[in-house]
């Protein structure tokens, strides 16, 4: 650090294991989360978060560090050797149903237990839900059946996931055609065939939602320091996508690729990254009209689906100032500085101001225009946090 900003990284080179130093006008970290601080991981050893404790050290901000994903859906302890645990897709509670054995300590192999004698526990708690219950949930059940002494296997410390009524109703092929690579990843592990016999599972710390405090451009509280992904606490969401998402996400693009020859490149001078999408509109448009050439039009629909990146709701000024208001208030609950968060508010106002947002009037209209349905609550929060930044 510089004068107290992020200026350079020290790494080392994994191939030399030589210590190494990058100067840099930012740094951004994007080395994972801490989910190591949990014996019971499925994270490679390798992720251990040293490098944004060292940041949470030099004075950047932690975030909700107690919120950390349970996976319900990984392989069981082996051994007390064993603490790296591999994650199996949670697509298998699509077919699969989860059970232990109704009589505590139960040693009969799973294909000796009847049905009468088994506790499909989620479906018997979470009638509506049942073996698809929220990950929270359904890991919290699966651990108390475990503590309360109904777990299976060697070690007593897993679930059965159990694909046998699936197989029966959809028929072998079927179920290979889903799972088929989880099967024999399965098999080659534990050496169970999944087909014949129920897999083993038990939850584990899978996803660190907390990591370093960022705020809406990802800067941590020390200027010039970045966080992305899990480093952060604040985009996982965007960042977690699992193998259908992805799928989809190649989907996605492969069409609007498809689709390029279709789209115009437009030439617009006097620009600035901090116009709207709209406003940009609104110049290339003043530009075609006097080239007598004909204006881009927007479909009304889209505009009222406009918010959040452009900062601007497009169903009125009011429901814009409404937006920004909803901006205040949470920028008001986040744990940084008191003086950069009046800052942030005195500019966000002065900002409304200088574009014509105009004042609530307390008619509500700006709630009933909001194509985010925010609640004009916020109005009077702002206006709070607003004065208290001038008197402070």
């Amino acid at each position: 650090m510089i004068d107290g900003q992020a200026r350079g990284i020290v790494v080392r080179n994994m191939d030399t294991g030589g210590l190494e130093r990058h100067g840099a006008h930012a740094v951004v970290l994007a080395t994972g989360g801490f989910g190591k601080i949990y014996y019971l991981s499925t994270l490679a050893m390798a992720c251990n978060a040293s490098a944004i404790w060292r940041a949470h050290k030099r004075g950047a901000f932690f975030a909700n560090p107690s919120w950390t994903q349970i996976h319900p859906t990984c392989l069981p302890q082996s051994g007390e050797y064993q603490s790296k645990l591999t994650l199996m897709s949670e697509s298998l509670r699509n077919d699969g149903r989860i059970w232990v054995p109704k009589r505590a300590d139960e040693k009969r192999n799973p294909g000796e237990i009847s049905e009468s004698e088994r506790d499909y526990y989620l479906e018997r708690r979470y009638p509506s839900f049942g073996n698809l219950a929220p990950r929270d949930i359904s890991s919290r059940a699966a651990k108390e059946r475990i503590d309360a002494g109904y777990g299976v296997g060697p070690l007593k410390n897993a679930v059965y996931l159990d694909f046998s009524r699936a197989i029966s109703e959809q028929g072998m092929a079927k179920i290979q055609e889903k799972y088929g690579n989880l099967f024999r990843m399965y098999e080659k592990i534990t050496g169970i065939n999944a087909y014949k016999e129920p897999m083993r599972i038990s939850p584990a710390a899978h996803f660190s939602m907390g990591g370093l405090w960022v705020d809406y451009e990802l800067m941590t509280t020390i200027p010039g320091l970045y966080a992305v992904g899990e480093a952060n606490f604040a985009d996982h969401v965007a960042n977690r996508l699992g193998a259908n998402s992805q799928d989809g996400l190649k989907k996605a693009i492969a069409e609007i690729r498809s689709l390029r020859d279709q789209f115009s490149d437009y030439d617009i001078a006097d620009v600035s990254p901090d116009m709207s999408f709209l406003e940009m509109l609104d110049l290339l448009n003043d530009r075609l009209i006097r080239q007598g050439e004909r204006p881009v039009e927007f479909d009304h629909d889209c505009r009222e689906g406009i918010c959040g990146q452009c900062g601007v709701m497009i169903n009125g000024r009011a429901s814009a100032a409404l937006f920004t208001a909803a901006k205040i208030v949470h920028l008001a609950l986040l744990p940084q500085g008191k003086i950069e968060a009046r800052q942030r508010v005195q500019r966000m106002v002065a900002q409304m101001d200088r574009e014509g947002f105009g004042h609530c009037s307390n008619t509500e209209a700006c709630q009933v225009e909001c194509p985010q349905e925010i609640s004009v609550l916020n109005i009077a929060r702002m206006n709070w946090e607003y004065n208290r930044a001038l008197l402070s």
